[in-house]
């Protein structure tokens, strides 16, 4: 979901991030600045900038003289990750639930049918990866 606040570097990223996450671009892959600044229209500023939150958040890595690339991630860091996320989750839902709606609700469902559908069309299945038949 694309704010008017977000920056071309925060939109960059976020993508670059949904798609390491998603597994499209899988770890040790090389994230070329040409490239993502060609995709996203934008100069190579705000794709260094990009990277540099890649890197903070531990999804990318940079290499001296060879460029940056997908991070991977041992099976003790996916571990500990997944029990962050679990006890976050948990804690935000217990905050979150006095204040859902019918409507929260409904709009909740709404999102995730129209994500669903994104992601299975031909055009989704393609930037992910996934295969088409």
């Amino acid at each position: 979901m694309t704010t008017s606040s977000e920056t071309v570097a925060a939109r960059i990223a976020r993508v670059l991030a949904e798609r390491i996450i998603a597994g499209a671009l899988e770890p040790g892959a090389r994230l070329r600045q040409d490239h993502v600044a060609e995709e996203f229209g934008a100069s190579h500023v705000p794709v260094r900038e990009a990277f540099r939150r890649l890197e903070a958040q531990g999804l990318a890595r940079s290499e001296p003289r060879r460029g940056v690339r997908v991070a991977g991630f041992d099976r003790d860091t996916v571990r500990e990750v997944a029990e962050m996320r679990a006890a976050l989750e948990v804690l935000a839902l217990r905050n979150a639930a006095p204040h859902l709606t019918g409507a929260v609700l409904d709009a909740a469902e709404a999102a995730t049918r129209a994500a669903t559908a994104r992601a299975m069309s031909p055009a989704g299945r393609r930037r992910t990866g996934a295969s088409t038949g």
